[in-house]
């Protein structure tokens, strides 16, 4: 594999040509490898605000932790009602029982998203480490370590 170019100036579309033009990979795998890039702090993205967010690809977690691993989704079926599983479709997560059907599927989502909820907070509080200045990112900052003790179990 290639070394990766050390520019700390690169958006991340800009970091996957990169690995396309010298790894020699295709767009998935340089898109993974950017990815781990960022999860492992060994890079982090300049925003690019003409580069939409709905086409960066879809996010796997790949922090070891003691849940089952992301992505999950919600589901329903007769007569369980709303669920949450694991995308490979083997492992239940959660049942939802609530009032009201509406609420048990909003919910389902919500589990549904929280292994990526809570990478996206492990990724903030890293960019946010080395950059706090306004009062916002200080909050930012606090509120994304008490997420992710609640979710680890620390809290």
């Amino acid at each position: 594999m290639a070394q990766a170019n050390t520019s700390p100036a690169q958006t991340y579309k800009q970091r996957v040509r990169w690995y396309e033009e010298h790894g020699e990979m295709t767009t998935s795998d340089a898109q993974g490898a950017v990815n781990a890039e960022i999860i492992q702090g060994k890079f982090k993205p300049v925003f690019d605000p003409h580069y939409p967010l709905d086409s960066l690809p879809p996010f796997k977690t790949t922090t070891s932790t003691a849940h089952t691993a992301g992505p999950w989704r919600s589901t329903y079926s007769e007569p369980l009602g709303y669920g949450v599983e694991a995308v490979d479709g083997i492992q239940a997560i959660a049942l939802i029982h609530t009032n009201g059907i509406h609420a048990a599927e909003a919910n389902a989502r919500l589990i549904a998203a929280a292994p990526e909820l809570l990478e996206v907070c492990k990724l903030m509080e890293t960019c946010l480490s080395e950059r706090v200045r306004t009062m916002d990112e200080q909050k930012a900052f606090q509120f994304a370590r008490i997420v992710i003790s609640k979710a680890e179990g620390n809290a």
